[in-house]
């Protein structure tokens, strides 16, 4: 089986001709690109595939880089200024020669990060690394329209993935609320934050929100602002982790 190489998606704000698109192939720019239609297309696999693919010049870069790489990592780059972007359905992006969305194939694992200008991290000068899973597998999901989490489920698949690899996983042993996943940051110090929950976009504040665990571990909307916002505690350890999975 052939290495997976690794293949970067950025997407910038509009302007007079639409979004333009770099394609960053092993980090090496200049493998292709275009420009998407400044007018979004309907949220649903079919019409994002359509619209994300209509350009001749995407299209054929992205046609050379699956004859030489089959396999891909695909990292989606949202730049900042571009939110209303974030509501469109990517997991549902399709290869216009293929039927099964690119998130849905081993061939083409995909995620989704919004686009940093800071600088990055370095190595990691311990082992093993350490991953606090929180699920918010909360009781009423059904009552709010969200499809239910099983802790056990997702545990045993990051299990299974992570299966000899140096990683320790630290499961959360409480219901998943913020403060829960604050006070687990503290006592386990982890490297990660692994963090599996429903979302939601409210495009016409421009805020997103995940739906964690309340005392009783029923739903709550927590606003992303109040993860992402940086809080430190008495000893400087951060109180909230940077990293999501959602």
């Amino acid at each position: 089986m052939s290495a997976y190489a690794d293949l970067e998606i950025h997407i910038f704000p509009a302007v007079a001709g639409g979004y333009r698109v770099d394609l960053t192939l092993n980090t090496t720019a200049d493998h292709g690109g275009g420009t998407l239609d400044a007018a979004l297309p309907a949220p649903d696999g079919d019409a994002l595939s359509a619209w994300f693919f209509a350009g001749a010049g995407l299209r054929a870069g992205w046609t050379r880089m699956r004859g030489s790489h089959p396999q891909r990592r695909i990292c989606l780059r949202l730049d900042a200024g571009v939110p209303e972007l974030r509501a469109l359905p990517w997991e549902a992006l399709r290869d216009p020669e293929g039927a099964t969305p690119l998130a849905a194939s081993a061939a083409t694992p995909f995620s989704r990060y919004p686009a940093e200008h800071g600088p990055q991290g370095a190595p990691l000068p311990e082992k093993p690394l350490r991953v606090l899973v929180a699920v918010a597998s909360v009781r009423d999901l059904a009552a709010v329209g969200l499809l239910p989490l099983d802790a056990d489920a997702e545990l045993a698949v990051l299990r299974e993935a992570t299966a000899g690899l140096d990683v320790e996983l630290v499961p959360l042993d409480s219901p998943c609320t913020l403060p829960a996943i604050e006070d687990a940051l503290r006592r386990v110090r982890p490297h990660v934050l692994h963090l599996i929950a429903h979302g939601n976009v409210d495009a016409a504040r421009d805020a997103t929100v995940l739906y964690l665990a309340d005392a009783d571990n029923l739903a709550e909307a927590v606003p992303g602002s109040r993860l992402a916002s940086p809080r430190r505690e008495e000893n400087g350890v951060p109180g909230r982790a940077g990293a999501m999975q959602t």
